[in-house]
């Protein structure tokens, strides 16, 4: 999959990985959805995981600056 950047191909990988977690034929039917939609939408929208992961990384980080 040439168009994916490296955070695609960490996610698309991550979502392989969980196939042996789930154990139901509908999660494994969810996971591929997902992975499909995740491949999709970078094909379509490059750089579109990296932003996600941008976002998310920013939200820990803003999370953990927050005094308890």
């Amino acid at each position: 999959m040439p168009f994916l950047d490296s955070w695609a191909e960490s996610l698309t990988t991550l979502l392989l990985q969980l196939f042996p977690r789930v154990s139901t034929q509908e999660a494994r039917i969810a996971l591929s959805a997902l992975q499909r939609a995740f491949t999709d939408a970078e094909r379509i929208i490059p750089g579109l995981t990296n932003e996600l992961v941008n976002e998310i990384v920013d939200s820990v980080e803003h999370v953990e600056e927050v005094p308890a």
